[in-house]
């Protein structure tokens, strides 16, 4: 019997899935999300291949549904947890710059507002 891995990622618009069967080449399935309740794209896009669900022998998943809802500012109100004493690294945000030299460059918003980032004991 043939058995399956399967990944799928969750995206605002479509739900890619990419299903690897046991004795052939991998198939990639792409079909629209449901937004009402993301795993019924998932489940659409791996039933319509594997006619049996219990041959799937492995199985991830992620999702840009998330990740986009927390840099569009969507959602909830949500907490960044930090090591004690680097609390405001975040707010310094040294990192890399297009234009390092610009006198006009202009730090973009934060995704975290500073009251929302706490420190906490040991190393994160």
């Amino acid at each position: 019997m043939t058995r399956y891995q399967v990944s799928a990622d969750i995206g605002g618009t479509f739900t890619d899935i990419v299903i690897q069967p046991s004795d052939g080449p991998a198939f990639v399935n792409k079909v629209p999300t449901t937004r009402e309740n993301p795993a019924e794209g998932v489940i659409n896009g791996i039933s319509g291949v594997i006619p049996d669900l219990s041959a799937i022998d492995y199985f991830v998943h992620g999702t840009t549904v998330g990740l986009n809802a927390f840099l569009e500012r969507r959602g909830e109100r949500v907490l960044l947890l930090t090591t004690r004493g680097a609390r405001d690294s975040y707010v310094i945000a040294r990192g890399n710059r297009d234009a390092l030299y610009d006198l006009r460059y202009q730090k973009p918003e934060q995704l975290v507002p500073r009251r929302d980032v706490h420190e906490i004991g040991g190393r994160l």
